[in-house]
């Protein structure tokens, strides 16, 4: 998925971005991913791997609020992590638990 006239990504929040939250109410609707670069690679949240280890039990909507992104954010966020291996879920999505792989770094 690339960035679009719907879709727009940005590595970190700032409130500036509100201006393109304000865009997409007076078109056609579009979506904001924060923790993606512009060619769509998934850069993160700062600490949210050493977030998932302090607390493997935490759901898309905790996430979400901790992150301060929109649960689609988080959503495209855990896939994409999960497809290159950096995570996974064990157990059901209510009360199941996140492992993150221990080969690759925590950044702190």
């Amino acid at each position: 998925m690339s960035e679009s006239q719907l879709i727009e990504y940005k590595e970190s929040w700032r409130e500036e971005h509100l201006k393109w939250i304000c865009g997409f109410a007076n078109a056609q609707g579009g979506t904001l991913f924060i923790g993606i670069d512009d060619k769509g690679k998934v850069c993160g949240v700062a600490n949210a791997k050493k977030l998932l280890i302090e607390d493997p039990y935490l759901t898309n909507p905790e996430l979400a609020e901790i992150c301060n992104l929109t649960e689609d954010g988080i959503f495209y966020n855990i896939k994409k992590l999960k497809s290159d291996g950096l995570i996974r879920r064990v157990g059901p999505n209510k009360g199941g638990r996140w492992i993150v792989n221990k080969q690759h770094t925590i950044s702190q």
